[in-house]
């Protein structure tokens, strides 16, 4: 079986976010929060202000740390994470590894990894989330707990830029593509658990659902 760096290794090597040719994002661009123009145009929520521009040419809200994702403007509803058992190739880790859990930047790969395991098509949280498109047409897929716990050290701001262009505040319980290694439950984060705003649940529970997609420049 391979440890924990190895498959974080492996991870490595296939980065998807693609800027730069796979150059860290923060290196180009700075570290924060920006407004995406569906033209893919990055602006600050003051910079967009001023520019008068039209809630509905906001593709979504950007975060640009160690890794990079688009955000979408609202839910699409609650729903289940999927089915039990253990999912190949979808990120696992347990409680008493939280910095490899906060390090899981994977949801577009576990999503796919996922959709392989299920064809079912049923109402599960990453078949919405894959389903979903934003308005530059590239569809969505459920952020893992990394991406999330990097959402919550700039909480305010995506909040403050969610309604500046007319979207709805993250503050709702929200799954994660982050499995846990009981292979019933799942991992979603809320703003509201101190610490890491991390947590896990079985997947049956209904959780919002908040698309995220890659971030192309």
């Amino acid at each position: 079986m391979l440890s924990i760096i190895a498959i974080l290794q492996t991870k490595i090597m296939r980065r998807r976010f693609q800027i730069g040719m796979g150059v860290n994002p923060s290196l180009i661009i700075n570290k924060g929060i920006y407004i995406q123009h569906v033209d893919g145009g990055l602006y600050t929520k003051e910079n967009w202000s001023n520019k008068g521009y039209s809630n509905d040419l906001c593709n979504g809200i950007a975060l640009v740390d160690k890794v990079c994702f688009v955000i979408a403007t609202e839910y699409i509803g609650t729903f289940s994470w999927g089915k039990d058992g253990r999912v190949d190739n979808v990120f696992a880790q347990n409680s008493s590894y939280m910095k490899t859990v906060k390090k899981d930047y994977w949801g577009r790969e576990n999503q796919n990894a996922y959709l392989e395991y299920d064809t079912s098509n049923e109402n599960y949280a990453f078949n919405k989330a894959n389903s979903y498109l934003f308005k530059n047409g590239q569809n969505g897929y459920v952020g893992g707990a990394g991406e999330f716990f990097l959402i919550s050290l700039y909480a305010n701001e995506i909040n403050e830029c969610l309604l500046m262009v007319g979207g709805t505040i993250m503050s709702n319980k929200m799954w994660t593509s982050t499995q846990s290694t009981q292979f019933t439950y799942s991992w979603y984060y809320d703003i509201n658990i101190q610490g890491d705003h991390l947590d896990t649940s079985t997947r049956s529970n209904p959780r919002y659902v908040r698309p995220f997609t890659e971030l192309i420049l």
